[in-house]
């Protein structure tokens, strides 16, 4: 039986332009037509389907999306209704390496050394979660967090993000549409951490959420880790994985606390972001592919 890599999608809105990139024209060649591929069923974007299967020579890939598993009446940003659908599903689906891909804001330390990001995307498997409900009170959201979860992703995955990647995959990026980044990249390191803000879903208070929980990471961790991005749902995909290596890849939607000026309420900015996921996550599933065809990943 080939192993199964399974790919987990944050909102019904990233996961569109994420296949459409998986099954367009920027695909690398090698990589297959899916060969399931399905849409939500009802008008409010809920199937118990996985969204698309691919079926590669030496592994098979399975892309969800957790909006589509969640109640219908339960808000799309719902840490607790996160956590209850997906470790049945993962166990259903039995996959050797876990991808979580969720749109995601920048930091001041990724900043400082390269400016605006919009539109890269950002590969770790570090995970930091911030109980932020004390910033929403009316959230119905009251899950426990794990507040630092390790790299166990083997480190051949992170090499196969190198130079000759990264050209590939950037000149399909495409530009974010507000401050976009003057030298989109692609870039994968283990220590690489995702900052998760759970427990919140009013947007209205991301700001100040984000914020307390960079900091709260730059006071116990920051000269030990990178904080990469900042979003609301890596570190609950990686709960839900347990033992389950989790790596995640971020796009880049908006610059540190410039969510209100970078994330146009049409949706481009997230469209292009998950797009330029898509373009990286089919490049690394070739490769992927490959290190299982010479028995070299240990996955």
């Amino acid at each position: 039986m080939k192993p199964v890599v399974e790919i987990i999608v944050n909102k019904n809105w990233e996961v569109e332009p994420f296949l459409a990139a998986m099954n367009g024209k920027t695909k690398p060649e090698s990589f297959p037509a899916p060969y399931i591929l399905h849409s939500p069923m009802d008008p409010k974007n809920r199937m118990a389907s996985c969204r698309a299967e691919y079926h590669l020579e030496y592994m098979n890939v399975i892309v969800r999306c957790i909006q589509d598993l969640m109640d219908a009446e339960k808000h799309a940003s719902n840490s607790e209704e996160k956590y209850r659908v997906l470790p049945g599903y993962i166990k259903a689906d039995n996959p050797s390496l876990i991808i979580s891909v969720s749109t995601a804001e920048s930091t001041p330390i990724i900043e400082k050394e390269i400016g605006s990001q919009n539109g890269s995307v950002f590969i770790g498997g570090t995970f930091y979660m911030f109980d932020a409900h004390d910033y929403d009170q009316g959230s119905p959201s009251h899950l426990s967090v794990i507040e630092l979860q390790k790299n166990s992703v083997p480190d051949a995955i992170y090499n196969l993000v190198g130079k000759t990647f990264r050209e590939t995959v950037l000149g399909k990026f495409i530009p974010a549409v507000n401050a976009p980044s003057r030298k989109m990249t692609c870039v994968a390191d283990p220590d690489f951490v995702s900052i998760g803000v759970v427990n919140v879903i009013n947007y209205e208070v991301y700001t100040k959420a984000d914020t307390a929980a960079y900091n709260e990471f730059m006071r116990k961790y920051g000269t030990r880790y990178t904080a990469a991005t900042i979003e609301t749902t890596h570190g609950i995909v990686r709960m839900s994985a347990g033992n389950v290596p989790t790596l995640f890849v971020s796009p880049i939607t908006d610059r540190y606390n410039h969510f209100k000026e970078d994330v146009d309420p049409e949706g481009k900015q997230n469209s292009i972001a998950a797009n330029n996921a898509g373009v990286a996550i089919a490049e690394l599933l070739v490769r992927l592919n490959n290190l299982y065809d010479s028995r070299t990943c240990p996955c």
